[in-house]
């Protein structure tokens, strides 16, 4: 794949997971479970990953969500967690897509799960309270449903994705 192309894949994945990630501000959390989110940015996350030569974008993917949606919907007390969680997950998916073992699905739930674990051990550390790491079993539980809801959601995407993108002329004027 191209440069050019892959530049302009890079910014539909970051615009999607930007807007994926307003959708995910207007839902509601539980109180109760501080932390607990749908993840659905990280979709746009694990298609980076997955199109083909496009392992580096993946990371300008997810630093492009973090920073944005703290920026806009989340605040810059959320960009700690959210930085760490997303450094976790894309080392761990990254580690696993290129063993080839495991379809977005397995990607993601790994992804989730570290996601999870890498928020709770930050927040153990920003709020000197050892008591936090309670709620890892069930943090850690959740990451996993929700990245294998959202690597779902990415397996029926990334082929038709990648037909597009492998079909799309390179000269969408070209002269008739």
């Amino acid at each position: 794949m191209n440069r050019s192309k892959l530049l302009a894949i890079s910014a539909l994945l970051a615009t999607a997971a930007i807007l994926l990630g307003y959708v995910e501000s207007l839902i509601p959390v539980l109180p109760q479970m501080p932390g607990i989110k749908l993840g659905l940015g990280n979709i746009a996350v694990v298609l980076a990953l997955r199109l083909p030569g496009s392992y580096r974008a993946a990371w300008g993917v997810m630093l492009t969500k973090v920073l944005v949606c703290a920026a806009l919907f989340t605040g810059p007390g959320a960009l700690p967690y959210s930085l760490a969680g997303g450094v976790a997950s894309l080392i761990v998916m990254s580690l696993l897509c290129r063993a080839k073992h495991l379809s977005c699905i397995g990607d993601s739930a790994a992804g989730g799960a570290a996601h999870m674990a890498a928020q709770t051990m930050v927040a153990a550390l920003l709020t000197s309270t050892d008591e936090v790491l309670l709620l890892l079993p069930v943090l850690t539980a959740v990451g996993v449903l929700t990245g294998t809801a959202n690597g779902a959601i990415a397996n029926m995407t990334l082929n038709p994705l990648k037909r597009y993108f492998s079909n799309a002329k390179t000269k969408p004027y070209a002269d008739s």
